[in-house]
């Protein structure tokens, strides 16, 4: 709404010079009107131009800054997809893997039933079972086609091209060192294309100031660039200058509102980092109990199969509720892998480093 004010006040500062009793002593009033030629003829005679030439370098290292923000992110994002597909693949083998542990289950106990040494309902609650599993099989085998046609679409392949994802180097969260937000927060504001652009933009500010104040001897009419667009409210004032303190007035509100915007910036940055933070270190603290869990059901497993090597009496129902738990230990051990390399991706991201140091290609 202030905005809004001061830009009617402008228009209409702007408007005075342009009235009739203006217009009848132009020579008189107005002797800038030969500044019309000087533009043609010698644009760099107009201090408008000098600051405005200014001002477009600047707004380009900021519209570089805004394109390394954006390349950074599409690459954040295609990888954080590379990584999903790979644990759904992970996933896939591990419901494989049971599936076909329960069809050996299955089989035994069909055996058994035809011999007289197993319930039917037995067999048919493990066969019940395995179908579910086949189901299961099938939904993530459909999931894991949809996934690689996003993967080729966002590669800009044609659809009947096949692509095969190459296999990702697991890494054990407990291997690796706790992170600290204190020692990398300096870091992550310094290196950020977010911030540094509207550190650029505030550059800006002064020499369109200066711009305005000397807009009695011409107006520029040089662009400022795509970057420039932030400051198109922004209408330098001519003639006589009538609206100039309006324009001023809207020059210092946009400087406090890319202020703000900037402190808004950095806020997010700061709650963007710890998280990640916090979720890395998390994930390194309970990886463990994930280890551990899937151990118990291996061991679980492995004193069953003993139990039927030996020849002692064994409820098979026992056994697929065995292996269902050591799949769910598996899965979710796969899950806090997967997490843990999103995360540490996502801190990658805020800090610029490895794969995100390179930077977009020119």
């Amino acid at each position: 709404t202030y905005q809004a004010k001061l830009a009617i006040d402008q228009a209409r500062g702007n408007l005075l010079p342009k009235l009739n009793i203006w217009q009848l002593a132009k020579v008189i009033i107005d002797p800038m009107a030969l500044l019309d030629v000087v533009q043609d003829v010698a644009p760099f005679l107009i201090p408008g131009n000098w600051f405005r030439l200014k001002e477009t370098e600047i707004l380009y290292a900021a519209q570089k800054e805004g394109y390394r923000a954006l390349w950074a992110n599409e690459l954040s994002a295609a990888r954080t997809l590379y990584f999903r597909v790979m644990m759904d693949h992970g996933l896939y083998d591990i419901v494989g893997q049971h599936l076909a542990d329960l069809t050996k289950a299955y089989e035994i106990a069909q055996s058994r039933f035809l011999v007289g040494l197993e319930k039917v309902e037995i067999v048919r609650a493990l066969e019940m079972q395995k179908l579910k599993l086949e189901e299961d099989k099938a939904q993530l085998e459909l999931l894991l086609q949809e996934e690689l046609n996003a993967v080729s679409f966002s590669l800009g392949l044609p659809d009947n091209e096949t692509i095969v994802l190459a296999p990702l180097p697991l890494i054990k969260p407990s291997d690796e060192k706790p992170l600290a937000f204190d020692a990398n927060i300096a870091v992550a504001l310094n290196v950020s294309p977010e911030s540094r652009q509207y550190d650029q933009f505030l550059k800006v500010i002064p020499l369109i100031k200066k711009e305005v104040m000397f807009s009695v001897l011409g107006v520029s009419d040089f662009s400022r660039g795509v970057a420039g667009g932030i400051f198109d409210g922004i209408a330098i004032p001519s003639g006589l200058g009538f609206s100039t303190a309006s324009t001023i007035r809207i020059i210092k509100t946009q400087k406090q509102i890319l202020e703000n915007q900037r402190t808004g910036i950095i806020e997010t940055l700061k709650r963007q980092l710890k998280n990640a933070v916090n979720t890395y270190n998390r994930i390194i603290d309970f990886y463990p109990n994930f280890e551990r869990r899937e151990s118990l059901a291996d061991a679980n497993i492995e004193t069953i199969n003993y139990k039927i090597v030996v020849g002692e009496k064994v409820n098979l129902l026992e056994i697929a509720d065995a292996l269902e738990t050591q799949t769910l230990s598996r899965a979710a051990k796969l899950e806090q892998i997967y997490r843990f390399r999103m995360n540490q991706d996502r801190f990658m991201r805020m800090m610029l480093s490895d794969e995100y140091a390179r930077g977009p290609v020119n």
